[in-house]
């Protein structure tokens, strides 16, 4: 049997992820594609790999890592990798932003209570992740924690353990909007070694290429100057996406961003770098398309 938190194992794992996907929001009609299709390996290493802890049976398992979708119009991505690892039964995908679903368009702690946060206004996600680190810094901390220790410092004793990290993914969009910044910096200020950010630089955004609306320059660069460790990688490279969050999970002394470089709509070829397909509605032959191309694995959850 092939080990779970192998490479293969993954890949094959974002393939089902992938047509998932197109199948959820082909039952739907119009619906977010592009970014959830480019963040498919990213998630899927997060949760199949078990880098975050969580308890499928008990979501609200007090040890639990937080995650953070902060772009919630990702949500498909998200509702699949939940499924997949057994939140809920996978037939619930078709049920995709259906009135009073649990699965609501952009994810609602509302209707489930998976969802840590609701989210879908860009730029926010980031902030609440801060917040959460720094009350989770604190409540593991036996006797406090001094919150202004100065910049080179690299200290992190023994009572300061961090038992719950707060994963957040962004898209490379909300490094435009100026909350996203200043989330940064108290990131930096409050050294919270316990927060752990995915930027998925798809580039591009729902009207239009990032470089061309508003270039963010060499991400890589601002976020290091801002006081944090950052990692660039292949956002579809398992290994490296693996190699990046343990790495990431060895560093509680400041906070850590994993810069991803993505394909918009990866897997399906006439949604690869298109900016048109940040939200779209599949016909039925795009529909057939997609599925052949993702290799129609287990697709038996949406069609009778």
């Amino acid at each position: 049997m092939m080990p779970k938190n192998s490479i293969f194992y993954l890949k094959e794992k974002a393939s089902q992820i992938r047509t998932d996907i197109i199948n959820m929001t082909a039952a739907v009609g119009k619906c977010h594609l592009a970014g959830p299709l480019s963040s498919v390996d990213l998630i899927t290493a997060l949760y199949f790999s078990k880098i975050l802890k969580y308890d499928a049976k008990n979501p609200l398992w007090d040890k639990r890592d937080r995650f953070i979708l902060s772009c919630g119009h990702y949500a498909p991505v998200w509702y699949s990798v939940l499924a997949r690892v057994g939140y809920f039964n996978p037939k619930e995908l078709i049920n995709l932003r259906q009135i009073e679903s649990f699965l609501q368009g952009h994810p609602s702690c509302l209707h489930s209570n998976f969802v840590e946060v609701s989210t879908g206004s860009l730029g926010q996600g980031l902030s609440v992740g801060v917040g959460m680190a720094l009350g989770l810094k604190l409540r593991n901390t036996s006797a406090g924690v001094k919150l202004d220790l100065p910049a080179d410092s690299e200290s992190h004793d023994s009572s300061e353990v961090n038992r719950n990290n707060i994963w957040v993914l962004t898209s490379d969009a909300e490094y435009q909007e100026g909350q996203t910044w200043e989330a940064i910096m108290s990131g930096s200020k409050f050294r919270l070694g316990n927060l752990k950010v995915i930027v998925d630089t798809n580039g591009i955004q729902i009207d239009g290429l990032i470089k061309d609306l508003m270039p963010l320059g060499n991400l890589v660069t601002k976020l290091e100057n801002f006081g944090w460790t950052v990692f660039s990688i292949d956002g579809h490279d398992m290994s490296q996406i693996i190699g990046s969050y343990q790495t990431a999970l060895e560093i509680r002394n400041k906070p850590v961003a994993i810069v991803a470089k993505t394909i918009a709509g990866k897997g399906v070829s006439f949604i690869e770098g298109k900016w048109q397909w940040h939200d779209g509605e599949l016909t039925k032959e795009q529909l057939k398309t997609a599925i052949r191309e993702l290799g129609e694995i287990d697709s038996e959850n949406f069609h009778d």
